[in-house]
């Protein structure tokens, strides 16, 4: 998880066209708040597009470019030494670009969490032979590839990162094995990082959505035509880690079992369907029908502090947002639910009879008339309102409402109706399970 972990090098640095003026600072990193660096020497930089660097200690020679830097002391410029704040860190054994043109990709490899346990991917077999003997079997590498469109790849890899490497080894102690899980994203051309950053938080969402938890990239590393070793018989592309200021960082780590999630890798049928999702995906969540539906409901679940009543709020607005959009016409917020929750059936028609209880209906035709009345208290604080819904279970109807924003962005991005409400029950069955649990 490097991404998530703080650091901190010694080192020098210096601008692209001035290798000579060379100055000692301090670079730290820090996943919440990003990167900056200290330098030692008053400068009078305010702003600078790239600044390169090498590291003394802890560790030397690791090479350094830094892109798009501001001096947060300019206040004082030529007074004190400059603190920049760099949005971009690229690191490694050779990892320099002289201008922010150059800074050019052929790949992006990202680990995020829980990627994992959704690809759920099988590198190890195991044989149990008799008298406590075992045969362990590994996969260095395993790949789906996905085609996009003709002019971008993505694939799901996974392998076995290991401490053991062909030597003769007198007394071996231990022996580490651990599956990775990446997704590699691979243009047909050298591509700008920048480029990269609208897939990374797609994918990002995309997988959020799957596990139904706040996902973030734990690792990226990127090779470049620039950054590359020619031996016989073959080409060594040196690997650039990237680090950024990762907003909303979730908190760190829980395990999660796929029967917990709404769909995994293995909900998808073959490469071919989850090329097809993808770019659903990437074109679909970009339209004036999804986009506010898609900015609301993951800023929320990337906010999970926020107050329920803003989080009710926030969902009945994106639902009502969406129909609206996607079907035009002068309904009401009731009659826009209707229509909803008559086409989703499952959501509705699972409520239990302890939950009508606790949402003081008589049965689920009552349903968006609560939904309405609890809006429009919220919205207006009308006394006449209060008393009816003053008592409502507010986590309940929210979740609901999540349910049916979860069903949307299924079938917006091509998942049928009855895999749709197979995937709906299953999740209406875990939180039942996690009622039951607590």
């Amino acid at each position: 998880m490097q991404m998530l972990k703080p650091f901190e090098y010694e080192g020098i640095w210096w601008l692209p066209d001035k290798p000579e003026e060379k100055i000692e600072g301090t670079l730290r990193f820090d996943p919440s708040k990003g990167a900056k660096l200290e330098l030692k020497e008053i400068s009078n930089i305010e702003e600078v597009s790239v600044i390169l660097g090498c590291s003394l200690s802890p560790i030397s020679g690791i090479e350094f470019t830094l892109l798009h830097c501001y001096n947060q002391a300019r206040d004082l410029l030529g007074v004190v030494p400059p603190e920049f704040y760099v949005k971009y860190v690229f690191m490694g054994v050779h990892s320099h670009f002289d201008k922010k043109e150059n800074i050019k990709f052929r790949n992006i490899s990202i680990q995020y969490l829980y990627l994992d346990d959704w690809a759920n991917i099988q590198v190890f077999d195991i044989d149990f032979k008799s008298e406590g003997n075992m045969v362990i079997k590994y996969s260095k590498f395993k790949s789906i590839p996905v085609n996009i469109d003709e002019k971008l790849k993505i694939a799901v890899n996974a392998g076995v990162k290991d401490s053991l490497f062909p030597r003769e080894e007198i007394n071996l102690k231990e022996i580490n094995l651990k599956k990775r899980a990446e997704i590699k994203i691979e243009p047909s051309e050298e591509k700008p990082f920048e480029y990269y950053l609208d897939i990374i938080d797609k994918i990002q969402k995309f997988l959020t959505l799957a596990v139904l938890k706040p996902v973030c990239p734990v690792e990226i590393k990127g090779t470049t035509e620039l950054h590359k070793e020619e031996r016989i018989g073959q080409t060594d592309y040196l690997p650039i880690e990237v680090y950024y200021k990762i907003p909303n960082i979730p908190n760190l780590p829980e395990e999660i079992s796929p029967d917990n999630m709404l769909f995994t890798l293995k909900d998808i049928p073959s490469t071919d369907r989850l090329g097809e999702l993808l770019k659903n995906w990437f074109e679909r969540t970009k339209t004036k029908e999804l986009k506010p539906i898609y900015e609301s409901y993951f800023g929320i679940l990337y906010n999970p502090s926020c107050y329920f009543e803003y989080r009710f709020f926030s969902f009945v607005a994106a639902i009502e947002g969406y129909h609206q959009r996607k079907f035009s016409g002068e309904e009401t917020l009731k009659e826009r639910l209707d229509k909803l929750f008559e086409k989703y059936q499952v959501i509705l028609n699972e409520l239990t009879e302890e939950e009508l209880e606790r949402l003081k209906i008589k049965d689920k035709n009552e349903f968006t008339c609560k939904v309405k009345d609890v809006r429009n208290y919220l919205a207006h604080f009308n006394e006449e309102k209060e008393r009816k819904v003053s008592d409502v279970d507010l986590y309940l109807l929210t979740r609901k409402l999540e349910l049916l924003i979860h069903a949307i962005l299924l079938e917006e991005i091509g998942f049928d109706l009855s895999r749709i409400e197979e995937l709906l029950k299953r999740e209406i069955q875990q939180d039942r399970n996690k009622t039951v649990n607590h």
